[in-house]
């Protein structure tokens, strides 16, 4: 450019970001600019070529007026670049000594640059026909009018005000038809997505696939896990950390999370055992008279026999044990000595009775069920009763899905979907609970019927008594609390369980027939060897989006 000094060219492309690619710069070389100003034009051309790549796979429309032209225009001057600097990028090594990395000096690369541009600019073109071919043909469609335009309009300006490539979460048909989503998952966290503290491979990229460009979700996405010891807005947190994108405390569901359901005792003294913070948790739940063990143990000295002073970590199982059995054969008053067993004895409300779960050991490890089956039978051989709970909540619990259910339609709200979520997929590694419990709900989902949806609370939790039945605290009884105005939350027609190999679920055993005579599911569960039977089993998380984006032909 004889030395003269340009101003940059630039493009807008991404929100509040702004490229710049630089012709000249006043007739100054240094091997520092040079360098600097060809890391800018590598980094440039990398996002550029990112983001076009999202245009066409995403299917946004590119429509005459707006993107097909910019486009084609910066294709051109792409591919303008990529022939000068296949000749010149090449010498610069040579003359200027300036490091530039081996494949940039490659010129098959430039090649296949150019021929990718080519293939670009012939998709854009195809577009662009399309896109007139669908205005000449207007009275083929059903134009939005009211409500129906207000809502998505009302969206777009919130999330897509500077007209970037596309929006958040719509695809289209093999006829050009714009079409939302009616599908969303319920993913385990523990064997489906991480193992302990470490992600399992694949994970982030099915995560990318279920997200557009700005890492916003297209699909609406809950998390289900059986964990229960810290706050859900916890764990959203390092969930956002290890995926990379951002998780809302309102798409998980904590093992816990249901007893929020259970407002009839809320307002009850009542003693927690646990993990992590539980009072804090108890408290969030809406519990407002809590005493944890540990002040249980302040207040009464003499009933915690168990010596600590070596004990790693805030798992104590006998002093859990101990001080259960104490309230429930003191009908709550520990001080006093055992006149009478009580009958019935104090309510139970227990979350998460996974007998196992996967950490990162090769081994899986012993989970809170296992907790529970010791409570069962000590108790059971104190008093000679068997212990009864009111209500078991986490998964494979009913209601554990139906607060899923509830939170998936919230979470497709957020999103903008206008349309009711008709199937949801459940991924898990553990057929006891995860496939389990989306089986049971999913024969619930076939029956259920509005009057059904209405019932208030349990028979159970009206009488403030427990069933005579053994599975009462976890069938169809137990609590369903939805105000009207809520049962456009419940929409859903179908649930589908997806196994994964990468937890619990051995596929080497399972084909030897190792574990078919193994129940591992919780005492009172009806068992039906065909409800821990999946739908479908894939290899890891990544199959299974693959496999329900082709069953539900979603881009």
């Amino acid at each position: 450019m004889e030395g003269r000094e340009l101003d940059p060219i630039r493009f807008k492309a991404y929100p509040n970001e702004i490229l710049d690619c630089y012709a000249s710069d006043n007739g100054v070389t240094t091997e520092t600019k040079i360098a600097d100003k060809l890391d800018r034009i590598i980094d440039n051309t990398g996002q550029i070529l990112t983001r076009l790549d999202v245009v066409l796979r995403q299917m946004y429309e590119l429509s005459e007026y707006t993107y097909g032209p910019c486009i084609q225009y910066m294709i051109t001057v792409f591919k303008a670049f990529g022939v000068a600097a296949s000749f010149i990028v090449p010498q610069l090594a040579d003359v200027q000594q300036i490091p530039i990395p081996d494949i940039l000096k490659d010129g098959n690369f430039w090649k296949d640059f150019a021929t990718k541009m080519d293939g670009i600019n012939e998709a854009v073109s195809q577009i662009m026909i399309k896109t007139t071919d669908l205005t000449m043909h207007q009275e083929c469609y059903q134009a939005y009018e009211g409500a129906d335009l207000r809502q998505p309009e009302k969206h777009l300006k919130r999330t897509d005000d500077c007209r970037t490539l596309g929006n958040l979460y719509r695809t289209t048909t093999d006829e050009g038809h714009v079409r939302w989503p009616q599908f969303g998952f319920l993913f385990d966290i523990d064997g489906v997505l991480t193992r302990g503290r470490k992600l399992l491979p694949y994970t982030r990229e099915a995560f990318r696939k279920l997200v557009d460009f700005s890492g916003n979700f297209r699909i609406p996405t809950v998390f289900v896990t059986n964990a229960g010891n810290e706050l859900r807005s916890s764990k959203a947190t390092k969930l956002s950390h290890i995926l990379g994108i951002q998780i809302l405390p309102e798409q998980v569901i904590m093992s816990h999370s249901p007893l929020k359901l259970y407002t009839e005792f809320h307002k009850k003294h009542c003693l927690i055992t646990g993990q992590g913070p539980i009072a804090e948790i108890a408290k969030n739940l809406g519990f407002t008279k809590v005493t944890t063990t540990d002040q249980l143990c302040d207040a009464f000295p003499n009933l915690d026999m168990v010596d600590h002073k070596k004990r790693r970590g805030f798992v104590r199982w006998e002093t859990n044990l101990q001080l259960v059995v104490d309230v429930l054969m003191t009908n709550g008053n520990p001080s006093s000595p055992i006149t009478r067993v009580p009958s019935p004895h104090l309510p139970v409300l227990a979350s998460n009775a996974d007998l196992l779960w996967m950490a990162e050991a090769p081994l899986p490890r012993f989970g809170h069920g296992s907790y529970m089956f010791c409570l069962e039978n000590v108790y059971k051989k104190i008093s000679g009763h068997p212990l009864q709970y009111t209500a078991i909540v986490g998964k494979p619990s009913e209601i554990t899905y139906y607060h899923a259910e509830y939170c998936v339609s919230r979470h497709a709200q957020e999103l903008g979907i206008r349309k009711p979520i008709k199937r949801l997929y459940a991924v898990g590694d553990n057929p006891d609970t995860d496939i389990y419990g989306a089986n049971v709900y999913n024969n619930y989902l076939q029956t259920r019927t509005l009057s059904r949806l209405k019932q208030i609370v349990t028979q159970t939790a009206v009488s403030g008594g427990v069933s005579s039945s053994s599975s009462s605290a976890w069938g169809r009884n137990s609590v369903e609390i939805v105000a009207d105005e809520a049962e456009q939350f419940y929409s859903a027609e179908s649930i589908s369980s997806i196994l994964v190999c990468t937890g619990v679920y051995n596929q080497e055993q399972h084909q030897e027939g190792q574990t078919q005579q193994l129940n591992h599911g919780h005492r009172d569960m009806i068992i039906d060897p065909l409800l821990k039977q999946p739908k479908y089993t894939v290899e890891h998380v990544l199959d299974a989006v693959k496999l329900v984006f082709d069953t539900e032909q979603f881009r």
